[in-house]
């Protein structure tokens, strides 16, 4: 009996995966471990060591390792034990630094941040069901940022473990999310590993001088376009102008106890700042507190005179995080979590301005997706059972007038709200001139994850291309330039720091475009899907 006649076509490619022999489904390797803890260790556990650059072959292992698995359980425990193992390096101070009254919680929000950083893996096993492994591991390049993507936007996500901000650090290196956002270094570090996985297989898994060549050639790609692209930015961005501001830096415990600690506390920061308008030659145009420094609302009339007093006393506006209760536009009362831009102006509230927080600690500041459940009477009374923040709807930019007379538009994003790219450039696109970002960071008493924030900021600035006042609690307080350069840090527990901030006014690609580099992803995804298609139907695996 003759052959088919594909069969001749068939045998001189690929075998179809029902003839393809099996792979190993026990991996002997416990490389992936040993990759576990190198990409743990890539995000930063101190200022002064950076060991980012574990993270662009950590994965490498990994890969070989996934390869030899083709059903779901065995794939699946080494995708999720590879992200735990990382996590709970990278953040121990999430799981063990908590106060114990809120552990459990903490533990039960982190499974679900391992579960969402491990789901690109998940996924691959997927797209290995119906591509070659090698092929499906290219699509990953182009799945993992849409992922994170969209990991970003559910409330119910921290906004923290993205893999891009793995290399918050490297400021030299990531200059061109002005172009693309932090979604296009995800999509470069999965990239530098599997580049790299690809030379590792073609010298069939030994380190053979060829392999080496080729390592270099790689490394040496993959780092060189993003550099030249710094070094264009560095030669050709120019600022505008520049305003004067002055931090104050704080270190009060998270917990207040009682309304006269608070009040002691906001005498505290009063003195800080008198401190600034007596030994400052030159006069600042904004004074910031940091997030929560005034932990009273405006109805407390004593309070706020205290605040105005002050205010007209320094001849200089005042930028004050505020936890308090305030009317809603239906009557009820809310309580928020606000800045408050105080203007030189006497008595008065005629003029204030306020921005309210948009994104919070999903459970302990407020409640996910509140803004579109509050319409239920049962959710808005479990919402004040908890106590809990009501978020903002709006990003509110506060005019601040300068003693030359100029009107500055500020972004003012609290706290948590860092790590959400799209909050900031929403700014940006309204006319924001710079950021004043208001953050609170005692809660761990530790400086790892507090340092990590920081360069998490630092992103920000270079996105936006925007310089950054931050003010912290606990936290680094610091100016940070529109290149992510930091400069006057605070080093003691509390005090001030003063200097002159340049002000830009460009919008770069991202901020016009935010979702470009998404929607390249999602096309390269159809690309492949497409090609697969094709590829399906020109090579009919052989029946009986």
């Amino acid at each position: 009996m003759s052959k088919p006649k594909h069969s001749q076509r068939t045998s001189r490619s690929q075998p179809p995966r029902s003839k393809r022999p099996k792979q190993n489904q026990r991996g002997h390797s416990a490389a992936w471990l040993i990759g576990a803890v190198f990409y743990g260790l890539a995000w930063p556990l101190s200022a002064d060591v950076n060991l980012s650059f574990l993270a662009w072959f950590a994965f490498v292992p990994l890969f070989i390792e996934l390869e030899r698995h083709d059903t779901f359980w065995p794939f699946a425990g080494r995708a999720l034990g590879f992200m735990t193992i990382a996590t709970l390096i990278y953040c121990w101070w999430w799981f063990f630094a908590i106060p114990v009254r809120v552990m459990w919680m903490t533990w039960i929000g982190g499974a679900q941040e391992i579960l969402l950083e491990a789901t690109p893996l998940l996924v691959l096993y997927g797209l290995r069901k119906k591509l070659p492994y090698q092929q499906a591991l290219w699509a990953l390049v182009l799945v993992w940022p849409l992922w994170e993507w969209l990991y970003n936007k559910w409330e119910l996500s921290m906004g923290y473990l993205l893999l891009a901000n793995a290399q918050a650090g490297n400021i030299w290196l990531v200059q061109y999310v002005d172009l693309f956002g932090v979604w296009a270094v995800t999509g470069w570090v999965v990239l530098f590993n599997v580049l790299l996985y690809r030379a590792f297989k073609t010298y069939n898994e030994r380190f053979t001088p060829g392999f080496w060549k080729r390592t270099l050639a790689i490394a040496v790609l993959m780092m060189g376009l993003p550099g030249l692209y710094g070094l264009y930015r560095a030669l050709t961005l120019e600022a505008d102008d520049e305003v004067r501001l002055s931090i104050v830096h704080t270190d009060f415990d998270p917990i207040q106890e009682t309304p006269d600690e608070a009040f002691r506390r906001l005498e505290r920061v009063v003195h800080l700042t008198d401190s600034i308008a007596y030994y400052e030659r030159r006069a600042a145009d904004l004074y910031a507190w940091p997030e929560g420094a005034l932990p009273f609302s405006w109805n407390v009339g004593d309070s706020r005179r205290f605040i105005y007093e002050a205010v007209n006393d320094w001849q200089t506006p005042l930028l004050a995080g505020q936890i308090g209760h305030r009317l809603s536009a239906s009557g009820d009362t809310t309580r928020t979590n606000r800045a408050v831009l105080v203007p030189v102006e006497g008595d008065s509230l005629k003029h204030l301005h306020e921005y309210v927080k948009r994104r919070f600690v999903p459970f302990f500041e407020g409640l996910p997706y509140y803004r579109h459940l509050r319409t239920f009477s049962v959710i808005r009374a479990f919402h004040k059972k908890k106590n809990y923040l009501t978020p903002g709807d709006a990003a509110t930019l506060l005019p601040l007038v300068t003693r030359e007379g100029r009107t500055l538009q500020l972004g003012t994003p609290i706290c948590h709200e860092q790590q959400f790219p799209t909050l900031w450039t929403d700014w940006t696109t309204q006319g924001a001139d710079l950021f004043v970002h208001l953050s609170f960071e005692s809660w761990f008493g530790d400086q790892t994850f507090q340092n990590h924030f920081l360069n998490i900021t630092r992103l920000r600035a270079i996105e936006n291309r925007r310089s950054i006042a931050r003010s912290s609690n606990g936290g680094p307080s610091v100016f940070i330039d529109a290149f992510g350069r930091t400069t006057n840090q605070s080093r003691r527990s509390e005090g001030t720091i003063t200097a002159s901030v340049k002000i830009y006014t460009g919008k770069p690609l991202y901020v016009r475009y935010p979702n470009l580099f998404v929607f390249l992803c999602l096309v390269g995804i159809l690309v492949v899907g497409i090609a697969y298609a094709k590829t399906k139907r020109r090579w009919p695996a052989i029946g009986p």
